[in-house]
């Protein structure tokens, strides 16, 4: 068999085997004095990845405990000394996106296990991996940790609703049957009091993103010292990160001995957003880990294995305490720190540097400020969503009700809104989004109707203003009510039909008090069925236009369970045209049957 071991360890930036030989032998030397591998014949070719043994994690509870085959004062000397002589390298997937059940495959191919840390609100949603994916994943040997329900910016909730992210995360993967021994802060956003809430509610460790590679900063991270709940990683891989990148990473701690956590989020081919990193080159690198690992060169472990952690009892989370609508609703509380969005609102955009593009503005509707957003990049999608969360911020929604959402805004050109509905004990879905809003240079109120809501309980929404293209974008004073009806077409795709109902300039439906604290009165009948969004709308006895200020567009619901409820008309209407195309057709037969006995034979009789 022909190997590129020697030729290996001529290639730039890994001359730091050369100087290992002695720490190698030593490594070799006390795993086998402690039984942990067998001895491997000595020859000059490197071993294959088919030769490769698989490191299964074992469920928490099946892990051995202090007092079960390790001294009285810790681990045994040889299992630390080899813990401290050969690198041990952690392969960290955060997010838990459906392009990391491929990832898995991948590493197991290699003899490779991974972490991969879900948020459960998550699991389940498209482009997210399901519970069953997880649970097929940690019975193959990987290790499932938590990353918050919703992945949040921690350090911009309240204590409370931090609590709810973190416990109510861990305790929905283990009743599903996922261990959660371990914890990843999501955005690398923590605070020393996240850190105690973490271990308050049953975690064995955290994992930031950084302190690992940066000027100044160590290259590994120790197994021995390290704090556990702010453990030290290596990340910040996209599609320029190439294999050699990845087997330098892992070089660098070749004579340290320490422990090398590599994170990665998504995996591409072709269009690779910013932190997805390229599928070939990734693979080749897991190929050159698997090498060195089966060698004894190098020490994959997950997190559960790299620092024992065991399984600790759940902690119930605080109950939710949801606001009858938008929290901060006017924008006028800040966020936790500087450069953060208000409380109770987060950015979202389709490139990480595009959510700098939204900054408090002096020009509001109401009260002091505004976010203003503006865009330079024609291809720049960016939004600001009010927050998805378990209590604090998203306001709750009763079973069977329909509800107004609006904004007051300013737009150098056209804008999208869109709805989110929280599940029970679940994530959240998008309900839909309302056509194109017209560009305005002046405040301008919009509204859309969404419902009515499934027969659920623990629901709550969240609306999102989309902002797609070069201009700028001013909004304020998000508004919800409920209805007791709403009129208006069903809305095809992602668009809305301009709809009904009047509101009070502040953009609050007027009439009594509804269940949620604001007012309301039933939508009048639709008077605006075909207008486009935006414009003026002509009433029914011909008068002039009404140049009222507001955008009217209605958005019906479509249950998260199933796609088609809420189509029961397009469902049915398909229906009949298949039955007339089928008495068409047998009409037709019938008549060609009828036409052919009638026309004479040309055949005679001999």
């Amino acid at each position: 068999m022909t190997s590129d071991y020697v030729p290996y360890l001529d290639r730039p930036g890994a001359n730091v085997r050369k100087h290992r030989p002695t720490a190698a032998l030593i490594a070799t030397a006390v795993a086998l004095v402690s039984g942990q591998v067998k001895p491997v014949a000595a020859h000059a070719d490197e071993p294959t990845p088919a030769r490769a043994q698989p490191v299964v994690a074992a469920p928490v509870s099946a892990q051995p405990s202090a007092s079960a085959s390790r001294s009285p004062g810790g681990p045994r000397l040889e299992s630390q000394l080899a813990r401290l002589l050969v690198p041990t390298i952690t392969l960290a997937f955060d997010d838990g996106t459906s392009d990391h059940a491929g990832a898995a495959r991948l590493l197991e191919g290699q003899g490779l296990r991974g972490v991969f840390y879900v948020n459960s609100g998550r699991l389940g949603l498209p482009g997210y991996l399901t519970t069953g994916q997880a649970l097929q994943m940690q019975q193959r040997g990987h290790e499932i940790g938590g990353h918050t329900v919703f992945h949040l910016r921690l350090s911009q909730q309240d204590e409370a609703e931090q609590q709810r992210q973190i416990c109510t995360d861990r305790n929905q993967l283990i009743a599903a049957g996922i261990h959660a021994a371990d914890f990843a802060y999501p955005f690398n956003d923590f605070t020393p009091a996240t850190q105690q809430l973490v271990r308050a509610c049953g975690y064995a460790s955290a994992r930031t993103t950084g302190g690992l590679g940066c000027a100044g900063c160590p290259t590994y991270e120790s197994l021995l010292a390290s704090d556990p709940f702010a453990t030290r990683a290596l990340s910040g891989f996209g599609p320029q990160t190439t294999a050699a990148d990845l087997e330098n990473a892992v070089n660098r701690v070749m004579l340290s001995g320490g422990w090398l956590q590599l994170i990665f989020h998504r995996f591409c081919t072709t269009t690779c957003g910013s932190n997805a990193v390229r599928l070939e080159e990734f693979a080749a690198f897991v190929r050159w880990l698997a090498l060195r690992h089966t060698a004894g060169l190098i020490t994959n472990a997950t997190v559960q294995q790299a620092l024992h952690a065991e399984q600790r009892p759940t902690v119930t989370a605080p109950a939710p305490t949801s606001p009858p609508t938008f929290a901060n609703r006017s924008l006028e509380e800040p966020g936790s720190k500087p450069g953060a969005p208000p409380r109770c609102f987060s950015y979202g955009s389709s490139d990480d540097s595009s959510a700098t593009a939204w900054t408090l503005a002096p020009d509001a509707h109401t009260g002091r400020v505004a976010m203003r957003a503006a865009l330079t990049d024609p291809t720049t999608t960016t939004r600001l969503t009010t927050t998805q969360d378990l209590g604090s911020c998203a306001p709750t929604v009763v079973g069977g009700a329909s509800y107004r959402l609006g904004l007051w805004y300013k737009a150098s050109r056209s804008f999208r809104t869109a709805t989110f509905l929280r599940q029970p004990g679940g994530g959240y879905r998008a309900l839909g989004s309302t056509r194109e809003i017209a560009a305005s240079p002046t405040w301008r109120l919009a509204t859309w109707d969404v419902g009515p809501m499934p027969a659920r309980t623990g629901m709550a929404v969240s609306a999102a203003v989309i902002v797609a293209g070069s201009g700028t974008y001013t909004v304020d004073d998000f508004s919800l009510a409920e209805l007791t009806s709403v009129s208006g077409a069903a809305v095809a795709g992602a668009g809305g039909q301009s709809g009904a109902a009047g509101h009070r300039p502040d953009g609050v439906a007027a009439g009594k008090p509804a269940a949620n604290g604001e007012r309301r009165r039933p939508a009048r009948p639709d008077t605006t069925a075909g207008t486009a969004p935006g414009a003026a709308f002509t009433p029914p006895n011909g008068g002039p236009p009404v140049a009222d200020g507001r955008v009217r567009q209605v958005v019906h619901h479509f249950s998260a369970q199933s796609p088609w409820v809420g189509r029961a008309e397009l469902a049915g209407a398909l229906l009949v045209a298949f039955a007339v195309l089928i008495l068409l057709d047998r009409r037709i037969r019938l008549l060609h049957r009828r036409t052919r006995r009638r026309i004479p034979s040309n055949e005679t009789t001999a």
